[in-house]
């Protein structure tokens, strides 16, 4: 990496390097993109503010918002006006700092957090990289950097974030899990806050159903948040996810963090369901976000007595989400390419309405049924592990077993045979009635 000591050499200096530099000073994501909208190239932007040139009470002035109907501003609150704008977060850097150490100076100490992410295993990727996800190009104020561990894959491109409150009740932490588990079983990767409660439930759904889930961080890789949820960002990328933060290495939790984070979760998904929400929340905010970006938003209905349900079901009183009772209700709500992706007919009225009715008519987390129409013919059942062949032959054609039935006729420990089912399912070679009966698939939905 070469310093740059004059405006003529800062030129010279490559967009990544900038980029990483800058993302150490106490900016916030509209301060940068105003910085970076005066500059012909990060060199100049990091020139300007290492020389005192630019400061950060330059950059200040609030863009104007696009509104929302006022419905949606009813319910999720106006942030405009009267309501002070969040301090800026509190990174490593001072403005002070940053004159003193000049871009020279910026350019060592981002030499050195490149350097210390690629020893743990940390991509640095910023908006020019391939490694950047796409969905994060095309909000308003995009991220300099991104900080990824684990991986991402194309397969990704269908996400959808679950979050919720931190102080969830047992509805919530039953509901999430059981949500994201399904979603994951049709495609969806999920992405979620690794926080306390909705958040954990939701990663955790999509784990044990042995589908991808990506968290973002409100502080620091090297500073996990809570520090009880470690193991379970080990286990996120052990099964082939991604824990990823716009933030410096060191960064610590600060609370006003977790703001500018949710535009990250809302940026890279699709859309984002709300599980639970209070009145004035986090989660709430998020869906305002995901709003402002033009992303699809749902809110699973809760208890009238909790307050954990005020956002939520104030969401949809408003018409400001969808509903989402099942996970065929997200589904069915999807933009048509996230629908073509999936395998799913490009319109959802395209979809047999006798699956769609046999969908609904089942509580969340059972068994959801196969559109046969959509499975391959002659779908071939040698990549099946053993185990899971076994409980195949076992559902004979013509006839439905209780899992209990199933249980008995095949020998196999519940969980076991539940997995396998999950997999037939999946592979369309199953599927589930009503009665929480099993069948082996026919010509059509049995």
């Amino acid at each position: 990496m070469r310093p740059a000591s004059s405006h003529s050499e800062s030129l010279v200096v490559p967009e990544r390097d900038a980029l990483i530099a800058l993302n150490l000073l106490p900016l916030t994501p509209v301060e940068l993109s105003r910085l970076l909208a005066r500059f012909p190239c990060a060199a100049d932007a990091l020139e300007a503010v290492g020389s005192g040139a630019v400061t950060a009470r330059d950059l200040a002035l609030r863009p104007p918002r696009r509104p929302l109907e006022p419905c949606a501003d009813a319910v999720l609150g106006d942030p405009s006006g009267s309501v002070p704008q969040p301090p800026r977060n509190e990174v490593p850097l001072d403005g002070g700092a940053a004159r003193r150490l000049g871009a020279a100076g910026l350019l060592e100490l981002a030499d050195h957090e490149s350097r210390k992410a690629a020893r743990e295993g940390i991509v640095l990727a910023t908006p020019r990289e391939a490694a950047y996800p796409q969905a994060l190009r095309e909000i308003s104020d995009p991220p300099p950097v991104i900080y990824i561990s684990g991986t991402l894959e194309p397969a990704d491109e269908v996400r959808l974030a679950i979050v919720g409150s931190r102080r969830a009740s047992a509805y919530g932490l039953a509901v999430a899990p059981l949500l994201a588990g399904d979603l994951v079983r049709r495609g969806l990767t999920i992405v979620s806050g690794l926080a306390r409660g909705i958040d954990a439930g939701a990663h955790l759904g999509a784990l044990d159903a042995g589908g991808r889930t990506i968290a973002v961080l409100g502080s620091g890789l090297g500073q996990i948040y809570p520090r009880e949820h470690r193991a379970l960002a080990r286990r996120i990328n052990a099964q082939g996810g991604a824990v990823l933060s716009e933030y410096p290495l060191a960064m610590p939790p600060l609370s006003h963090c977790f703001p500018r984070r949710n535009r990250v979760i809302s940026g890279l998904c699709t859309g984002i369901v709300v599980v639970e929400a209070a009145k004035a929340s986090g989660a709430l905010g998020t869906a305002r976000l995901a709003l402002e970006q033009g992303r699809e938003v749902w809110a699973v209905p809760g208890p009238v007595t909790h307050a954990t349900s005020v956002g939520t079901n104030g969401l949809l009183r408003a018409g400001a989400a969808h509903l989402a009772c099942v996970a065929q209700d997200v589904l069915d709500e999807l933009p048509a390419p996230c629908r073509v992706r999936l395998g799913l007919p490009e319109s959802a009225d395209d979809d047999s309405a006798e699956m769609r009715r046999a969908a609904h008519g089942r509580p969340l987390g059972a068994p959801m049924p196969v559109s046969l129409a959509r499975v391959r013919a002659g779908t071939p059942t040698a990549g099946l592990d053993p185990e899971t062949q076994g409980v195949l032959r076992h559902l004979r054609s013509g006839e439905s077993l209780s899992i209990d039935e199933l249980v008995s006729r095949c020998g196999l420990p519940i969980p076991r045979a539940l997995a396998a089912l999950s997999i037939l399912e999946i592979h369309g070679l199953a599927v589930a009635l009503p009665g929480d009966r099993i069948a082996r698939a026919r010509g059509r939905l049995v």
